[in-house]
């Protein structure tokens, strides 16, 4: 008997085996994506997660508030990511641009109110989205393979690690640490289901 399920294991085994092979010569790697094994599932599970969860909620922000409401939380959000873009142009040496971060910072959080207005541009001081990421890239660091990551979607192993840096340089992050006060990532899903709603004809 023992002999019998030892020979059963490896038929096993070797069944599995080339099924493997078969699955491998059907779906050749491909160059562009070569983690599509761990792509595919994420890039799955975040189309399950927004059709169940983030769409609906977004759609129900969408109709408690207007455009001009969305947009402004929008920019607020992006006043509120000052630091990493400031830390950014310094870590490429452009000192004029950090300079015009700032100034736009200190315009719009005074007479914009913290950034729900945008006077800035109106004054003709343009915006331009910097982050971690595209420092590590003006370094030379290569941004690596195509990667799909849970609930944040599309990215690379250079921008995620930059992800992670905008992410500790938020002053929300600040604010929970010096008061003590857990934000529970309030913030940020209030950014993520305004940005959903905003995107929804495009997503569509």
């Amino acid at each position: 008997h023992g002999g019998m399920r030892q020979r059963a294991m490896t038929v096993a085994a070797i069944a599995c085996l080339a099924l493997q092979l078969a699955a491998c010569a059907g779906h050749p790697p491909n160059p562009a994506d070569p983690w599509q094994g761990f792509n595919r599932p994420v890039f799955g599970f975040n189309e399950g997660v927004d059709r169940h969860a983030l769409r609906p909620v977004a759609m129900g922000w969408k109709t408690i508030t207007n455009d001009p409401v969305r947009d402004s939380v929008a920019k607020f959000f992006y006043n509120a990511a000052f630091p990493s873009r400031f830390v950014s142009n310094v870590g490429q040496a452009d000192g004029q641009q950090a300079l015009i971060e700032v100034v736009r910072f200190t315009v719009n959080t005074t007479v914009g109110i913290v950034g729900f207005f945008d006077p800035a541009t109106h004054w003709g001081i343009a915006r331009r989205d910097e982050d971690v990421g595209q420092m590590f890239g003006r370094w030379g660091v290569p941004p690596g393979p195509y990667l799909v990551l849970p609930l944040l979607g599309p990215s690379n192993p250079r921008d995620a690690v930059g992800g992670v840096f905008d992410s500790l340089l938020s002053p929300f992050m600040w604010i929970s640490f010096v008061t003590g006060v857990p934000t529970y990532g309030a913030p940020g899903l209030i950014n993520v289901v305004n940005a959903r709603a905003r995107a929804d004809e495009r997503i569509e």
